[in-house]
């Protein structure tokens, strides 16, 4: 999503009488409503690993939410995922913003005890292993600032999705 979209959607959010004039996006005399509840509009999470999608986050985001499986910025230690998170503040401060009003927050589709225990440099692979190894990663994470961690739970049936889910719970979370 670009800059341009994005700051379309705030201005249908927050204006009674909205009006956008864009290289890609125009509109006028439309109503939006009912409006978002959140205040002063619902907060933008900006997606993705690149360069371009950090300076996006940079620049209009409320958070980062990176999925972590680029294989050409990939997110699947603890030192990858902080050296991103790091390039990112800075870029925040650059773009005249205070570093942290970015959130961090992570997807991870690929944990547990199935998962390739070491990345490709070599160190533990985030959330490969035991329970109290994917709870000493989410603890590491919270430290550093995470606050929101997406598990994708698969399964070919809602039965084992929900299976999953509460393995997770019972097994993960008391350790956290």
């Amino acid at each position: 999503m670009t800059d341009e979209y994005v700051r379309a959607f705030i201005e249908l959010w927050t204006r009674d009488v909205p009006k956008f004039d864009g290289k890609h996006v125009r509109f006028s005399n439309i109503t939006l409503d009912p409006k978002p509840v959140q205040k002063p509009h619902p907060p933008i999470w900006v997606g993705g690993e690149s360069g371009p999608a950090l300076r996006r986050a940079a620049r209009i985001g409320d958070a980062w939410y990176p999925i972590g499986t680029n294989p050409q910025n990939p997110l699947d230690t603890l030192t990858r995922f902080k050296t991103q998170a790091a390039r990112l503040r800075k870029m925040v401060a650059e773009a005249g913003r205070d570093p942290k009003a970015v959130g961090l927050s992570l997807r991870v589709t690929v944990f547990g005890e199935t998962a390739p225990s070491q990345a490709s440099d070599g160190e533990h692979r985030l959330f490969a292993g035991s329970p109290a190894l994917m709870a000493a990663d989410i603890r590491a994470l919270r430290d550093m600032g995470v606050g929101s961690i997406d598990f994708g739970f698969g399964g070919s049936t809602a039965g084992e999705v929900l299976n999953g889910m509460q393995k997770f719970r019972a097994d993960v979370l008391p350790l956290v």
